[in-house]
């Protein structure tokens, strides 16, 4: 059985914007959370795209 996100590890979901950006021949990803409040205490995450899968396609 699948651990719960929230009670068995912790998490709480986020809705999160993704922003492509190709920058000096780098094609990445930036994850911006939709709540501003967030984004002011440093949640976001810059990723290289070949780091970025959809899991839907993997399961």
């Amino acid at each position: 059985m699948d651990p719960d996100i929230e009670t068995d590890l912790g998490y709480e979901p986020a809705e999160l914007d993704v922003v492509t950006v190709d920058r000096l021949n780098r094609d990445q990803r930036l994850f911006l959370p939709t709540d501003e409040d967030a984004l002011h205490e440093d949640a976001f995450i810059v990723a290289d795209a070949d780091a970025v899968c959809d899991l839907v396609d993997h399961i």
